[in-house]
Order: structure tokens, then sequence, then C-alpha cells
């Protein structure tokens, strides 16, 4: 058993024990860089960086850059600064690292690696749909730029994973404000954002639904032929897709997709054909009555000339 005396004399030493690791980060003593060379203030830096101390390894890399601006090892030490901060979850500083170590030594080695993580920094902090999208085009300008600068760079197999998922919520995020404009009936805004779906982002798993989205929106301002071509082409990508069941309840009551017949059509043919019965009945009264005056006022005319 644990006496109380005994249980807080073990908190204590906790505390001081916590206090004592701390102030290990806290107390870094620049002053033992001063006129040591370029390496030595580097492989400090990198042994901080190592065992995990991102706060010092941050000073000693400033610490490189002020004692040394124009050493070799400057932007090696820009570069993990900006890792430093990352691993802090400081993605502004990061960020700033990283594009100031790209502007300021574009033709480095290390710049497809800078713009990697630019895009992955940025992709961390992607949103929920409803929220603006910065992030995610950012992330994915970065990524693109990696990819069109270095086609055979050693990030691209994370990177384009990482893009199929920002190509996926920016489609989400037209679908949403697609589906929010026809709520508003602001049908011709919503069909803008379906089709941008459509042509941006066809081949992820949100197109069925922009297709299916799209038919929606034509039907309502009553463009059927639009929803059946938009149907045909969604039939021919997306055969398997359960939107594609949504689109042919919505289509059936007009569409040849469906075996029933097309009601509209034939009930407006049926009305014309009756319409024109109509003139034809009216049209044949009307020369009756006329023929029938013309014989009463020629047997009128007779009469008057026998008498």
């Amino acid at each position: 058993m644990y006496s109380v005396f005994g249980m807080k004399r073990f908190s204590l030493c906790v505390c001081c024990a916590a206090l004592f690791l701390s102030g290990c980060s806290s107390d870094l003593d620049l002053g033992k860089f001063q006129n040591k060379g370029a390496e030595v203030i580097y492989n400090a830096a990198k042994q901080e960086f190592d065992r995990k101390r991102y706060s010092d390894a941050v000073k000693i890399f400033d610490e490189l850059e002020r004692a040394h601006p124009y050493s070799k090892l400057v932007p090696q030490a820009q570069v993990l600064r900006g890792d430093c901060n990352y691993k802090m979850k400081k993605y502004g500083d990061a960020i700033s690292e990283y594009e100031i170590f790209i502007r300021t030594h574009p033709t480095h080695e290390m710049v497809q690696y800078a713009l990697y993580m630019l895009g992955k920094v940025h992709y961390e902090q992607m949103p929920i749909i409803q929220r603006d999208q910065e992030n995610t085009l950012k992330a994915k300008e970065y990524l693109f730029a990696l990819k069109n600068n270095f086609p055979s760079n050693k990030y691209q197999k994370s990177a384009d994973e990482m893009i199929k998922v920002l190509n996926k919520q920016l489609a989400g995020k037209d679908i949403y404000i697609g589906k929010y404009y026809q709520k508003k009936k602001n049908y011709p805004a919503s069909i803008e954002r379906f089709n941008s779906v459509i042509n941006n982002y066809g081949e992820t798993d949100m197109a069925p639904e922009a297709f299916h989205r799209l038919i929606e929106s034509y039907i309502a301002m009553e463009l059927y032929e639009e929803a059946k071509k938009v149907y045909g082409v969604m039939a021919k990508k997306f055969p398997e897709s359960s939107w594609i069941q949504h689109a042919q309840k919505i289509m059936s009551s007009f569409s040849p997709i469906n075996p029933q017949p097309e009601k509209s059509k034939t009930q407006s043919k049926d009305r014309a054909k009756a319409q024109s019965k109509d003139r034809a009945k009216t049209q044949s009264k009307d020369r009756a009555k006329a023929q029938s005056k013309d014989r009463a006022k020629a047997q009128s005319k007779d009469r008057a000339k026998t008498q």
C-alpha cells in the first residue's frame, strides 16, 4: 500500500521531471555556436530535428542562416525549417518556409520536395464541403506543378492519390452548390455547376450524381430533349451506377427508354386530331348553310319572275 505522503512525493517528482524536460528545450544556448562553422551548426540543428525537438531545431537553423548566409547548407536548412513547422502543425509558417525556399533557390534539387510538401500541407487542411475550398485548390495547384515540372519525381504516386481525393472534394462542392440552386429554382445556375462536375471531374465517383441532377434541372425547365441526351450519355458511361435507376424513374413519363408510351406526345396528337375533325365538321356545316341560302334565293327569284 502507498501512503498519502508517498503519493504526494511521487507526484512532486513527476512535476519536477516534466519541468526539467521542458526546460531542456527552452534553455537552448545559441552562444555556443558563435564562431562555429556552418557544418557544425547544421549538424546540431539536424540532431535536434531527429530527436523531434523541432522548436530548438528551428532556432539553430535560424542561427546557421544568420551566421553563414551564403553557405551551401542554407537551402537545406530552409527546407528542414519548413519540416519542423509542419511537424509542430504550424502550417502557415511551414508554407512560408517552403515558398521562400522555392523563390530563392528555384533550380535546387529539393524544389520538387518543397512543392510536394506545399501540396501536402494544404491537403491536410482541406475543409468540409460546405466551406470555402481555397486550401483544396491550392493543394491541387502545387501537386500539378510538381507533376508538370518533375514528371519522374519520386513523390508522384502519393501526389496522384491526393489529387484524386482533391478532385472528388471539388466535385462534391459543385454538386452541393448545384443542389442549393435547385432548391432556389435557379436551374440555369444549377446546370452550370453540374456540367462543371461532368467536364472537369468526370472520372470521380461524383459524376453519376452530377448527370442525374443535370437531368432533374433540365426536366424542371421542360427541356426534355436535353434531358434525353444527358440520360443517353449517362447510360453509356455509368450503366451499373445506382444513379441510373433514379434517372430512369424521372425520365419514364416521357422518355422512349421506358416501354410506356410517351403520354405527353400521344395526348398532343389526339388533341390535334380532334381539333382537325371539329374544324372539318364546322366547315362542312358552313358550306351546307351557304348552299341552302343560295338555293332559297334562287327559288325566290324564280317565283318572282313567274308572277
